[in-house]
């Protein structure tokens, strides 16, 4: 460090603060970018969900519909199955086009994988279609096949918000994610009653009762787990929506089914059935856009918010940078005034030194040359300096006389009161009579002699 200049230590020492300042920001601006980052990419994973969420939901209609078409023995619902299929399908193409184009490992591969083998599932529909259309495919299996197709994509969901343990709203996807898995019990529930009323009892089809009750258990369960985790705007807007007199429509003609075990008939038109639980479907899938959209909102929120911190703090580095540059600059012009000034004062110091030097050599040589005692005293009257000559005269050693009032060496006793107010009328003044003039005095010798 010695070796350092002065300019250069200073820099060093402004160099430390700003190299720990760009490490800070660095590492602020790297975290908050992958905020950013993984608020895209979730985005893109909120994109993916709500496609499967509209699919699932068209596929829920369709298994309702082939379940009162089989029900009635192919004597109700054609019409609106024929609709239904088709919207089905456009719902398809929408999914293969979304797929193709999304970033599968940014938007979580486990939940792809989960979507593709549903995919791959829905590569028999056509068969199925067929052997509806046909009569000759069993409630049971057709109610299995759509149902474990909507079962692999919202698994897919749940899968994603479970994955998602980095993003702000993995919370409410995971709301979404429970909620989703309601209405599938709801459509489920929808297509099962639209057989059973199309036969107008449970007659040999007790089982479906069994299954009645335990989707009308699980929805029970979902819910109370959606009102737990949502927060209190996500609660509020659902039961708004549920106090919806469809609602209770459709639950009314629910509670018919569920304590009509026994009944010989159950006089619920499966048109109006479906048509009143489609209504509370089409409800809840208007919850869950809205938390699909809350989940939109706070991601959003969350990217804005990091791109404006990574913005402020560029900003503020920029400035605190720019400020030291400039207090750099400004004091690398005064150090360099300093130095010269300090090199212009040491080589005047040197020149007087130089002189001082001289004087003394010419002070010494005028001493030792001269035959005349010469004497020299500070402003106390010490002797501080006097030549060989003053040695012989007066026959005291320099080390004798250095240091000692020089009236008690060689002022006679009866002179010396008007030496020393003469002297002190000098050292106050710095006038004095005998100032520049020549004259003789007595003196003392060391031995006394005059």
């Amino acid at each position: 460090m010695e070796k350092i200049g002065l300019r250069n230590k200073i820099l060093l020492l402004m160099a430390l603060p700003i190299f720990g300042l760009l490490i800070f920001s660095g590492l602020f601006i790297s975290d908050k970018s992958q905020t950013v980052q993984d608020a895209v990419s979730f985005l893109q994973l909120i994109e993916l969900v709500t496609n499967t969420t509209q699919l699932v939901h068209e596929i829920q209609k369709e298994r309702g519909e082939t379940s009162g078409f089989l029900g009635s023995n192919g004597t109700r619902f054609e019409k609106k199955l024929i609709q239904q299929r088709l919207k089905t399908d456009h719902q398809i193409a929408k999914m293969d086009n979304f797929l193709l184009k999304i970033d599968k490992i940014s938007s979580n591969e486990g939940a792809i994988r989960k979507l593709e083998s549903a995919r791959e599932r829905l590569q028999d529909l056509n068969r199925i279609r067929t052997q509806v259309n046909s009569l000759k495919l069993d409630l049971e299996s057709a109610l299995s096949y759509y149902t474990k197709i909507n079962k692999l994509f919202l698994e897919g969901i749940k899968i994603a918000a479970h994955a998602s343990y980095r993003v702000k709203g993995r919370k409410d996807l995971l709301v979404l994610s429970i909620f989703a898995e309601n209405k599938e019990a709801a459509g489920i529930e929808r297509a099962i009653l639209s057989n059973v009323f199309s036969h107008n009892s449970f007659n040999g089809k007790e089982a479906l009762h069994r299954k009645l009750l335990d989707l009308i258990t699980v929805q029970e369960i979902f819910i109370v787990t959606f009102l737990t985790l949502a927060n209190n705007r996500q609660k509020a807007f659902f039961q708004k929506q549920m106090a919806d007199p469809s609602v209770k429509n459709a639950d009314a003609m629910g509670k018919v089914a569920e304590q009509g075990l026994d009944q010989a008939t159950l006089g619920i038109d499966p048109l109006e059935w479906w048509d009143a639980q489609t209504k509370k479907i089409n409800i809840l899938k208007k919850v869950e856009g809205f938390l699909v959209g809350e989940v939109i909102e706070i991601m959003e929120e969350n990217s804005k918010e990091a791109r404006n911190e990574i913005i402020v703090l560029s900003l503020a580095v920029i400035v605190v940078l720019g400020a030291s540059l400039v207090l750099g600059f400004i004091l690398i012009l005064v150090i360099n005034k300093v130095v010269r000034v300090l090199k212009d004062d040491k080589e005047k110091i040197a020149e007087a030194e130089t002189e001082i030097r001289r004087a003394e050599a010419f002070k010494s040589t005028m001493l030792s040359s001269t035959s005349e005692a010469i004497v020299t005293i500070d402003d106390q009257g010490l002797v501080v300096e006097m030549n060989s000559a003053m040695e012989e005269i007066f026959g005291y050693s320099k080390k004798e006389a250095v240091g000692n009032q020089i009236e008690e060496l060689i002022i006679p006793p009866d002179s010396r009161e008007k030496y020393i107010a003469g002297m002190q009328q000098f050292f106050k003044t710095g006038k004095s009579p005998s100032l520049g003039k020549r004259f003789e005095v007595t003196a003392l010798r060391k031995d006394g002699r005059e």
